[in-house]
């Protein structure tokens, strides 16, 4: 079974009307776990649309999801989010990981996410 994680950074349900409002990422996607600060762990994945430019081809994306969390807890965020990908069998398949408009957190330790959905890759 496909495993997924759910991200919305829309706190209204009128505003989660496009592709950076909210995303469900298959775990296989996601290329990395990054802490940026004390408050801040990114979670990098494939972008979820592909983007072509002139004769060139295709140009290499990245989406992002930047989870906002209690200071200092950066550790604690990153063992949960890994231990989230790898739930057993008997898993439902999808793990919400944040939804700031249902306040649903993977652990009380994240407080928000900020996506960012189709930057070019650096």
């Amino acid at each position: 079974m496909k495993k997924f994680f759910y991200f919305r950074d829309q706190t209204a349900a009128g505003d989660d009307d496009d592709a950076s409002a909210s995303v469900m990422v298959p775990i296989d996607d996601i290329t990395g776990i990054v802490s940026r600060n004390a408050t801040q762990v990114n979670v990098h994945f494939k972008s979820q649309q592909t983007v072509s430019v002139g004769a060139d081809g295709e140009v290499a994306q990245a989406d992002q999801a930047a989870l906002t969390i209690t200071s200092d807890r950066n550790k604690f965020v990153t063992k949960a989010l890994v231990e989230a990908m790898n739930n057993g069998p008997h898993h439902e398949g999808i793990t919400v990981v944040a939804d700031d408009q249902l306040s649903t957190y993977l652990v009380p330790e994240i407080t928000a996410v900020t996506l960012t959905m189709n930057a070019a890759a650096k």
